[in-house]
């Protein structure tokens, strides 16, 4: 009996291991009932997903802004530094300046220098309107 209790008590730690590694997975593969990353997108940004209230995909509504700052914070914030001034990748308080919305939108689709394309898949609306509201 004492021979499992202790291989159950082994074992606690790789099950907590494969919670914790599920948990990060999850975070980044938002999938919600009726719901999914290519149904934001939308062709010209017409669809809404559930529960919005009717407003586009990439609206400037407050909790996208919300969703966007988030995003930013984690996709962004390696190369652009915590404050977006610049490291690595530029300064997108002055790249906010010098390009449009859609100019902002296609760097986040098709990438641009060292940057990866499609980082954010689904919510270059919401990110490029973010970005774009550090000009002010």
């Amino acid at each position: 009996m004492k021979r499992w209790q202790g291989m159950t008590l082994a074992a606690l730690p790789v099950v907590l291991g494969i919670l914790f590694i599920i948990g990060v997975f999850a975070d980044w593969f938002p999938i919600q009932s009726g719901h999914s990353i290519q149904a934001d997108a939308g062709a010209g940004g017409s669809e809404t997903s559930p529960g919005s209230s009717g407003g586009s995909a990439g609206g400037s509504g407050g909790q996208d802004m919300t969703e966007a700052k988030q995003i930013v914070s984690t996709q962004c914030a390696s190369c652009h530094g915590a404050d977006l001034n610049g490291a690595v990748g530029p300064n997108l308080h002055e790249r906010a300046k010098a390009l449009s919305k859609d100019q902002i939108v296609a760097v986040l689709k098709n990438g641009k220098g060292i940057m990866p394309g499609n980082l954010v898949p689904g919510k270059e609306e919401a990110v490029a309107a973010f970005i774009k509201s550090l000009a002010q």
